[in-house]
């Protein structure tokens, strides 16, 4: 993931969360980057909420997406308006908006992820989908949030 784009776009309004001693994550709007080692924190960090570690520590298992469609809603929309919608093997579909799409790399590794919200007031629990982006030897490296817009 082009780590020095996102940072750009989360400014002032991103947050640091930090995984362990070594390893800290910027996070803002529904994408997290982990930060490449050299690059010096700037601001407190916060201790991960129960959504990041369920997806920082989760494994691929098969759950690779292939990019399978690009829907432009509104006729007369922009290029930020275009979805990307990515697929698994077993038909599992995300969506995430052009401008996400922007910070992936070619040689970034994607894999899907539901994570059930635990609330136990609530009838139906709430599903939040990932796209979960991995490097060569299978580490998350950062994350974007689906939309439910496909």
């Amino acid at each position: 993931m082009k780590f020095e784009k996102f940072f750009k776009s989360a400014g002032t309004h991103g947050l640091i969360v930090k995984k362990s001693d070594n390893e800290t994550w910027l996070v803002c709007g529904g994408i997290g980057m982990k930060i490449p080692e050299g690059v010096n924190n700037l601001g407190i960090s916060q201790d991960p909420n129960p959504v990041f570690k369920a997806i920082v520590n989760s494994y691929s298992e098969d759950d690779y997406l292939v990019l399978k469609d690009a829907i432009l809603k509104d006729p007369e929309g922009k290029a930020n308006d275009i979805i990307r919608v990515f697929e698994t093997d077993l038909g599992d579909r995300i969506g995430i908006y052009n401008t996400s799409y922007g910070l992936l790399e070619k040689k970034d590794r994607l894999s899907y992820l539901e994570i059930e919200k635990d609330d136990t007031d609530a009838e139906d629990p709430e599903t939040l989908k990932f796209m979960v982006i991995r490097d060569y030897d299978n580490q998350v490296i950062g994350f974007i949030s689906g939309t439910t817009d496909i």
